[in-house]
């Protein structure tokens, strides 16, 4: 900018214009400052500055399926009334993983004694709701995963 200021009285100087020093460069940062504007108002590819978003503690490195399980989880354990939502969705993976490994479903007798008597009893379960004991819940897990 200083460059172009100096080029400019240079240039006005030869020509017998009488510039004015500071005029010149003032005007010159002047016409720099309103093109820079203009360029990073029409620049599509303009940087964009956010504000930082913070990571909260409990969500952070789980999807959002593993925290909808999370929430399920602690929801079961902490309601005053249980419910039926966890053996449904615990029901729901074991399905899952024998037809995937296995190709029978949860409802066939090879898929119950794949399950274990204990397992298929919990999931099977669907005459009563009850609050399903972290020890049942692990177990249930451990089985699934060992599928």
């Amino acid at each position: 900018m200083v460059g172009v200021g100096a080029g400019l009285y240079g240039g006005t100087r030869l020509l017998d214009f009488d510039p004015d020093p500071i005029a010149v460069l003032l005007a010159t940062a002047l016409v720099f400052g309103v093109l820079s504007l203009l360029t990073q108002s029409v620049n599509p590819f303009a940087s964009q500055w956010y504000p930082p978003q913070s990571a909260d503690p409990l969500t952070r490195g789980r999807d959002g399926a593993t925290f909808a399980d999370l929430r399920l989880l602690e929801s079961h354990q902490t309601a005053r009334h249980p419910d039926d939502h966890l053996r449904h969705r615990l029901a729901m993976l074991a399905d899952r993983a024998l037809l995937g490994k296995h190709g029978v479903g949860i409802g066939t007798d090879e898929g119950r004694g794949l399950l274990g008597p204990d397992v298929a009893g919990l999931l099977a379960d669907t005459d009563r709701v009850r609050r399903i004991s972290p020890r049942d819940i692990d177990l249930c897990l451990r089985t699934i995963e060992e599928l």
